[in-house]
């Protein structure tokens, strides 16, 4: 009897996982990838201003409390397009979505978003809300 419990136990617990693990990757923000060339693109264009840490320096902090109260509850589209139109800093704008996008994917990396099977695009961003 005590086997039976167990082993029941355990399916449920397999079951569970499963379900969870589906439904994280299907709730993905961004794929690893694109995290990775984010990384590199960020070292590019975004680190001299707000440190290869992301803790800020001329430019904000794009981690931790005062990042989270700025963009907490909005959209990812809504952060991608503040980039789009505002940084760097230096050019405005003259970035493209296939390097900002990327840069994004890092940034919410960083963030504690999960990587998944799904790109970041401005489409899915418009319906991710960053936590607050």
């Amino acid at each position: 009897m005590l086997r039976c419990g167990i082993a029941a136990a355990l399916l449920v617990s397999t079951t569970q996982f499963f379900i969870l693990t589906h439904a994280n990757s299907e709730e993905s923000w961004y794929t690893s990838d694109q995290s990775k060339a984010g990384h590199q693109l960020y070292n590019n264009y975004c680190a001299e201003c707000h440190r290869p840490d992301l803790s800020g320096g001329m430019g904000p902090a794009l981690i931790g409390p005062t990042f989270k109260q700025r963009w907490g509850g909005k959209s990812v589209e809504r952060l991608y397009q503040y980039e789009h139109h505002e940084m760097p800093a230096i050019n405005p704008g003259s970035l493209t979505a296939k390097e900002l996008l990327p840069i994004t994917a890092y940034i919410l990396e960083k963030y504690g978003m999960p990587a998944g099977v799904t790109a970041l695009s401005e489409k899915t961003g418009q319906r991710l809300m960053l936590p607050k």
